[in-house]
């Protein structure tokens, strides 16, 4: 996790707004014409948990990896992380997974510019504060 070095006002999610968001982001999924996958990968570690979420609801419970578990980079696979603050990662991601769907429970507007032009979905946008997930510890955006 990166440090809230901003010191942004900090937005605490519940279970139930994570669940809204991964269904935003399978809604949108659905009106997209990616519908077959190898698997989820999943961006370690904040894209543990809603990647884990997003394979359940789309049928690939026992689909998904972490991205150090498979070097295969061929192939049309859902990558999944918890936001997209800077879009660096997911860019830096897809330069490796060219042929592959980018998902996020979280994107800014930078995030979203940075993806532009690339198959990228996200659940609700954020702009000025900091995201604290459910599973993460209190006081862990200070670390």
């Amino acid at each position: 996790m990166k440090k809230n070095e901003q010191k942004l006002p900090i937005e605490r999610w519940s279970w139930e707004r994570v669940e809204t968001a991964v269904d935003s982001v399978l809604d949108k999924l659905l009106d997209t014409k990616h519908t077959s996958f190898l698997g989820v990968l999943a961006v370690p570690y904040g894209g543990i948990i809603p990647a884990v979420l997003v394979s359940k609801k789309i049928g690939m419970k026992g689909r998904i990896k972490t991205l150090e578990q498979d070097a295969m980079k061929e192939g049309h696979w859902l990558i999944v992380d918890e936001i997209c603050d800077s879009g660096k990662t997911l860019s830096l991601i897809a330069k490796n997974f060219p042929n592959s769907v980018y998902a996020s429970l979280v994107t800014t507007q930078l995030g979203r510019q940075v993806m532009n032009g690339k198959p990228f979905l996200w659940g609700e946008m954020t702009t000025d504060k900091w995201i604290q997930f459910p599973w993460e510890l209190e006081g862990e955006e200070k670390v």
